[in-house]
């Protein structure tokens, strides 16, 4: 066999910074490696795969997003796979994974999945991972602490008995009758209503408990927050964060079948967000994580992308999220939590210790379809939204680094250049070297973002000094939302952070557009959806933006076209997986899984909760 090599031929000097780069193979992927047979082949330049989850391009090599959409389908094809057909295969799958029986009930779960035709039944780790410390604890001081978390106002929780679910709810007991606390306690009874209803399909199935959700829509924060309890509906708990060392000693115990006395699981030694990380991480090294320097970033000519989705969402891999996410730079975390608390929520982060439900209320968000891809009237990227992401403080000096602020400031920028890494025709054709190009020519042909309604998040104060005109002032906010009908007709959309995690991913999949996502927010899906095959993972400092866009809308330049089948096919990837594996049914059996998990784990007698069958 031989292998010929094409290199489309630049017109400027490649970088000192790309000429110098190293052709490191992916250390992180061995069954990438073990492809390669023909000893040719495996001296092709290669990018470099980082354990942070990124993947850093080597331009020697062939252009990483062609790698990336074809690891990501023969992953997604692997997965279906190695699925499991039936009761005995599932239960042997479970036993290999964690090492332990399925829970009791597990019988009428799996009878759930085949009914409804719920695929991969084995991608549940999220719920495994976060039940798994509380086997170290005993249940009775489990049940203790749940007593403790429903006495929380700002709370409800849900009730399992004898077959029938019911909710209690602990409303706002500050000015209940205000405007503020209305709304609250309206939108808390309502979520509190859908979790209930997403049970009650499979309530005669679940055994006997009480699930307490401190706080649904954000991982539980502390008092001391900088968030206004308008924002956060922030309740009186203390933080959920726990340390790496509690939580490691809590998994080891319970994989060794010990109860630790939780007295000795208290919290010691550092404060802050690296307290939740292991001391040998990035995080962990810093006293205070260094602030991103973000013009450097626009103007690095060195590349990377997202090749681990989940990974990048690890701040104690990467420290610059602390500043960076809008949500972790506005809360003062307390000190660790001295024990593991069962505190349920539907957004978490990987610094949290909250256990993972369902957002139940995101079944109302959905768009029924969109035009076809080349029926799409603009090519561009587009997003509108509210400024509500984070606390903007002016005594705070990095407010506009949080990630709203950050994406309008930057997709409206008219000033300075950025290196874009340039597209490729095919396979074969190697990078060579970055473009240098006009960020406001980029953001006029390729981008429209704007905020929409008013300035919030920020304190209104009085006159021209306030933070609330500070952003009036820097920013154009459009009059209203867009209808679905407008919000479909465009061909790429970013999916972002709220506050917490975004409300909108969902529809967004559903529009038949591409659809790029940056999120520091693992979710109940996380394990069941392939980045690269249904969506696209952005890097959470937009960095990689305009690179993405010059693979699919064609060469800067207009000398190499793009890839807009490429990208419909991403786009109608992610139409197939909302409607195939975000539907109720999916959403209720990862719950009733859950709670099977929960129920077996908070019982007195834990040895009679085990699956025995099959």
């Amino acid at each position: 066999i031989v292998y010929i090599y094409l290199r489309r031929p630049s017109s400027q000097p490649r970088h000192k910074q790309q000429r110098d780069l190293p052709k490191r193979g992916n250390a992180s992927s061995p069954a990438a490696e073990r492809q390669n047979r023909n000893p040719l082949a495996n001296r092709r330049p290669k990018h470099y795969y980082r354990p942070d989850g990124h993947i850093d391009v080597n331009f020697e090599a062939t252009h990483p997003i062609f790698e990336l959409m074809s690891r990501a389908e023969k992953a997604w094809g692997v997965k279906h796979e190695k699925a499991s057909k039936s009761l005995a295969q599932a239960v042997a799958e479970y036993r290999r994974r964690y090492n332990r029986p399925p829970p009791l009930g597990f019988d009428k779960w799996w009878e759930y999945v085949q009914q409804h035709k719920v695929l991969l039944p084995d991608e549940y780790d999220r719920i495994y991972h976060d039940i798994e410390p509380f086997w170290a604890i005993e249940p009775t001081e489990l049940a203790k602490s749940q007593s403790h978390l429903e006495t929380q106002t700002g709370s409800f929780t849900v009730v399992s008995n004898a077959g029938k679910i019911s909710v209690e709810v602990q409303l706002s007991s500050t000015d209940p009758d205000g405007v503020e606390a209305v709304t609250a306690n309206y939108g808390l009874k309502k979520r509190a209503e859908d979790q209930a209803e997403l049970l009650k399909a499979v309530e005669e199935y679940l055994p006997d408990f009480r699930a307490t959700f401190a706080n649904d829509k954000l991982p539980r924060l502390g008092e001391s927050n900088r968030f206004g309890s308008r924002l956060l509906k922030r309740n009186s708990i203390s933080s959920q964060i726990v340390t790496a060392h509690m939580r490691d000693a809590a998994v080891q115990a319970a994989r060794q079948g010990k109860i630790l006395d939780h007295t000795t699981l208290e919290s010691k030694g550092r404060l802050g967000w690296a307290a939740a990380c292991d001391r040998s991480s990035a995080l962990a090294k810093y006293r205070s994580p260094p602030v991103p320097d973000i013009t450097a970033v626009w103007s690095n000519s060195s590349k990377s992308l997202v090749h681990n989705h989940p990974a990048t969402m690890d701040a104690c891999r990467n420290p610059s999220l602390i500043h960076l996410s809008g949500l972790l730079q506005s809360q003062n975390p307390h000190p660790p939590a001295a024990s593991l608390l069962p505190s349920f929520t539907t957004c978490t982060t990987t610094l949290h210790n909250d256990i993972l439900s369902v957002p139940a209320g995101d079944l109302r968000s959905m768009y029924s379809g969109g035009p076809a891809w080349n029926q799409k009237q603009h090519s561009k990227l587009h997003w509108r939204g509210t400024s509500a992401g984070a606390s903007y403080d002016a005594a705070h000096p990095h407010w506009n680094l949080t990630h709203r602020v950050r994406l309008v400031e930057a997709a409206n920028s008219n000033g300075g250049e950025v290196y874009v890494l340039p597209g490729a025709e095919n396979r074969l054709e190697t990078i060579g070297s970055c473009e240098r190009v006009e960020t406001g020519w980029l953001n006029e042909e390729w981008v429209d973002v704007k905020f929409i309604g008013r300035p919030l998040g920020c304190d209104g104060g009085k006159g021209e000094h306030s933070m609330c005109a500070e952003l009036e002032r820097r920013f154009e906010f459009m009059p209203k939302w867009e209808d679905e009908e407008q919000a479909t007709q465009w061909k790429y959309l970013i999916d972002i952070d709220e506050v917490g995690c975004s409300s909108r991913f969902r529809r967004l999949l559903n529009s038949r557009s591409l659809v790029l996502k940056a999120t520091i927010h693992p979710e109940w899906y996380t394990d069941r959806i392939q980045p690269w095959l249904h969506y696209i993972p952005l890097k959470y400092d937009y960095s990689d933006l305009y690179d993405i866009l010059a693979f699919f809308l064609g060469d800067v330049q207009g000398k190499v076209k793009g890839h807009d089948a490429m990208a419909a096919s991403i786009g109608a990837g992610g139409r197939k997986w909302a409607t195939t594996y975000w539907r109720r049914e999916d959403m209720v059996a990862y719950a009733f899984r859950l709670f099977l998990e929960y129920a077996r784990v908070m019982s007195p007698n834990r040895n009679t909760m085990n699956f025995q069958g099959a």
